[in-house]
């Protein structure tokens, strides 16, 4: 947060945010401007990504302007730090996942790259963590391998696709 020199706020982490979520729906909205829209009976290509993007411009107005009315945390209290070691291991685990999916399948991969980018936080809790990654890829192999029917290797390994 920046403040004047009569102590006001000019700018807050929370405004910034919502401006960047809000310039992304306008990309958004501009990217798709050709795409035909359709009619609720027989909805185009353009519609739902339109009115996504337009939510999301909604949300992302109301997030800034609350920044403004929405006091941030205490006096010298850090309210976002960046840390090298959460890049380093988020960054990581999307790179270990793009590498070993088609080798391992993604039964083996996931849960390897959700555990890999729970090392970013010194706080995390290990069997929440696996829990989560477990749950999270069945998943993903229920939603992308047999209801949409992509030709992601599920576990090459034990199965053979």
């Amino acid at each position: 947060m920046s403040t004047g020199a009569a102590g006001n706020r000019i700018l807050s982490e929370r405004s910034l945010g919502g401006a960047a979520i809000a310039l992304v729906s306008i990309f958004a909205l501009v990217a798709t401007r050709g795409l035909d829209s359709g009619t609720f009976a027989e909805i185009g290509p353009g519609l739902i990504p339109r009115v996504l993007a337009s939510i999301l411009l909604v949300l992302g107005i109301s997030v800034s302007a609350s920044g403004f009315f929405v006091k941030e945390a205490g006096s010298g209290e850090a309210v976002f730090q960046w840390s090298p070691r959460a890049i380093v291991f988020i960054l990581g685990a999307v790179v270990l996942f793009g590498l070993t999916v088609r080798l391992i399948g993604l039964t083996a991969a996931a849960p390897l790259a959700i555990l890999t980018a729970g090392l970013a936080s010194k706080e995390t809790k290990w069997p929440e963590l696996l829990a989560f990654a477990l749950a999270l890829t069945a998943l993903c192999t229920l939603l992308f391998r047999f209801l949409l029917g992509l030709p992601i290797p599920v576990a090459p390994w034990l199965i053979g696709y």
